[in-house]
């Protein structure tokens, strides 16, 4: 049998810390990463409520009722896709009627593959707690936003969480940061075998 050398044997069991550390560090990285994703999405669902509230308002406003949305879902998700795109004020300069319709389709575009990615999913029900549009019930769990008109509460919007394309895309990116952890491991554990 052969004997392992001293010099041998602490350069494995040094090679053996290292690479507990590196793994230590990447779950730790990986950890922090997956937090702050969750941060960062529950902060865009925020405001995305915040915005289909203030649109909810406004069509009360307009309307005096919900009796539209209820009989025409396109309605529905015509006011998700409002509040979906943030609408900006500026006007850098005259556009033609062909131009705004252009520029309409191209936003439409661009929601519809927002919608997918990010919103979850909506209910609406009136102040009687009666469903308006939505797949979710009254008690279902969620967060739950009101919707007032002249001081009175006129609806309620239940969030019941992420839609599953979210949940897929969440998957997806949280395996492309192991691949990234581990690949920085790999690269730092082979200098470390170059450089004893």
């Amino acid at each position: 049998m052969k004997r392992i050398s001293l010099k041998a044997k602490v350069f494995l069991l040094l090679l053996a810390i290292t690479g507990l550390v590196i793994l230590v560090m990447s779950l730790m990285m990986q950890q922090g990463v997956n937090k702050g994703f969750n941060n960062y999405k529950k902060s865009l669902e925020k405001a995305y409520s915040h915005r289909l509230v203030l649109t909810l308002e406004s069509y009360y406003d307009h309307y005096g009722n919900w009796h539209t949305l209820k009989k025409d879902p396109k309605k529905w998700h015509a006011l998700l896709n409002k509040s979906a795109v943030k609408v900006s004020k500026k006007i850098t300069h005259p556009r033609s009627k062909e131009k705004w319709e252009e520029e309409d389709h191209k936003k439409v575009k661009k929601v519809k593959e927002k919608l997918k990615r990010i919103i979850p999913d909506y209910t609406l029900f009136n102040h009687k707690k009666e469903r308006i549009t939505g797949t979710a019930y009254w008690d279902s769990p969620g967060l739950m936003f009101k919707i007032w008109h002249n001081k009175e509460v006129v609806g309620f919007l239940l969030s019941t969480g992420d839609q599953s394309a979210v949940m897929e895309q969440d998957k997806q990116f949280a395996h492309r940061i192991k691949k990234l952890v581990l690949m920085v491991s790999f690269s730092e554990v082979n200098k470390i075998c170059e450089n004893p």
